[in-house]
């Protein structure tokens, strides 16, 4: 396989084990470690896109095995490379960068700055003009561990 193929092969096993209900202790470390090398993998052979998708990701990933230092790591990456290269970015890629930062300040503890970006989230993603992908973004934005922070208002809106 070439870089490509591992990173979208890494990509997929992130998602199946995120997607997995009750993970044990050491699928909790292989989902760090696929998205970590789906990562490695997109910074070697993907676009700007895919790179600043790759760091949402490994965000998430981080998220929901409560690792703090890099689950607000990467949602900084994400945010920061989907605002230098806006120009490239889809609709939803702005959304998901915005939930992404809110979730991560959420698990660490910065509830003020974290509900700010999950209101930007929630608009942006209101904002996202095909319908599939807004549901997807819907979906995901509602999904998951919020640290305290209220869940978002809505499941599921069509526009």
């Amino acid at each position: 396989m070439n870089d490509l193929e591992y990173a979208r092969h890494y990509n997929q096993q992130t998602w199946a084990l995120m997607d997995k209900a009750n993970r044990s202790a050491e699928e909790d470390l292989l989902v760090i470690t696929y998205a970590h090398s789906s990562l490695a993998h997109w910074l070697v052979a993907g676009s700007q896109v895919e790179k600043t998708r790759a760091y949402w990701l490994v965000s998430r990933a981080s998220c929901l095995v409560e690792d703090k230092r890099n689950a607000l790591l990467y949602a900084r990456l994400c945010d920061q490379f989907s605002q230098e290269h806006a120009e490239l970015m889809k609709d939803f890629d702005m959304a998901y960068a915005a939930e992404a930062l809110a979730r991560a300040l959420a698990l660490n503890g910065e509830m003020d700055q974290a509900q700010d970006l999950l209101t930007k989230a929630e608009m942006l993603g209101n904002l996202i003009a095909n319908e599939e992908d807004r549901a997807l973004f819907q979906k995901d934005l509602v999904d998951g561990n919020w640290f305290g922070l209220v869940k978002p208002r809505y499941k599921f809106c069509h526009g």
